[in-house]
């Protein structure tokens, strides 16, 4: 389960971290950092698309 998890969740939330840069989020909280994380992840979504 674990190495199941870590190929396909775990992915997209590394890919913005090492390619695009998103190494330190500029807002405040957890919520703040949940919408960042999710804009990163679609905005990859869409360029993976595309």
């Amino acid at each position: 389960m674990k190495a199941k998890r870590q190929s396909s969740v775990e992915l997209f939330f590394g890919i913005p971290t090492q390619y695009m840069g998103l190494r330190k989020v500029n807002v405040r909280g957890i919520d703040g950092a949940n919408k960042c994380m999710l804009m990163a992840v679609a905005a990859y979504n869409i360029k993976k698309n595309y």
